[in-house]
């Protein structure tokens, strides 16, 4: 399958007030594809994605998506070209329902037929929040609410979804639920995904190829094997 690209990053900086933490980064997402961006706490990879949906504002560099230069957009308006979001910590509502959560990330999407189908799908990947559908987001176990965040992210149809830390405070086991989500939903959608975690087997089973980013900037690309390679990856988080 010819791929092409989707979001990509020329030279990127951003931070807080005078205070640097992006600098230079230059990334391609391709169609179809999972990248990971990987590295300690501290490094700057929520501060690169949040630069990316308009969150932080870019001091130098540009954002394109599918070729079109998105730098420093509000947030709504990217969201609406397509790119989806799950925060790290979830941005979960504690006293708003399943279903309600499920509502608003599907406020962006107009079309009725596909509503329906978006939320079929985050059901069938997602069965516990069909089950759980009534229930309160506060009295869900943290992985459910995880769970509770892709789908929200998902119901707005996007095109390009960005996951920060979706395996901070889950079990083990349902992180390997999410993540064979992730594979399972990149291919029903034909999503690029962009998936920033310090879980070496989740990255190891879920991404085709890896950033490794340190002290705000890019010092390596890992190619599949390399990222198949557990050992070798978690000497590159640890760096």
């Amino acid at each position: 399958m010819n791929q092409s690209s989707v979001l990509t990053t020329q030279d990127v900086c951003s931070g807080y007030g005078t205070a640097t933490v992006v600098r230079d980064i230059s990334v391609d997402i391709l169609t179809n594809e999972i990248v990971g961006i990987i590295g300690r706490n501290g490094v700057g990879k929520s501060t690169f994605v949040k630069t990316i949906i308009g969150l932080i504002h870019a001091s130098n560099g540009k954002v394109t998506l599918f070729g079109k230069d998105i730098t420093n957009l509000q947030p709504e308006l990217i969201a609406r070209k397509g790119v989806g979001y799950v925060p790290q910590g979830r941005g979960i509502f504690p006293r708003m329902t399943v279903n309600e959560h499920l509502l608003l990330g599907g406020y962006l999407q107009r079309d009725t037929q596909k509503r329906s189908r978006f939320n079929k799908l985050i059901f069938d990947l997602f069965p516990i929040l069909h089950e759980r559908k009534s229930q309160m987001a506060g009295s869900l176990s943290g992985g459910q609410q995880e769970m509770l965040a892709i789908g929200r992210a998902l119901a707005g149809g996007p095109e390009v979804l960005i996951l920060d830390e979706p395996s901070e405070g889950v079990q083990p086991n349902i992180v390997g639920q999410i993540g064979e989500a992730i594979s399972n939903f990149r291919k029903q959608l034909s999503l690029s995904i962009i998936l920033i975690d310090q879980n070496a087997s989740l990255i190891s089973n879920t991404v085709d190829r890896a950033y490794a980013v340190e002290k705000g900037s890019v010092v390596a690309m890992l190619d599949s094997d390399a990222v198949r390679d557990e050992e070798k990856l978690s000497q590159v988080l640890s760096i």
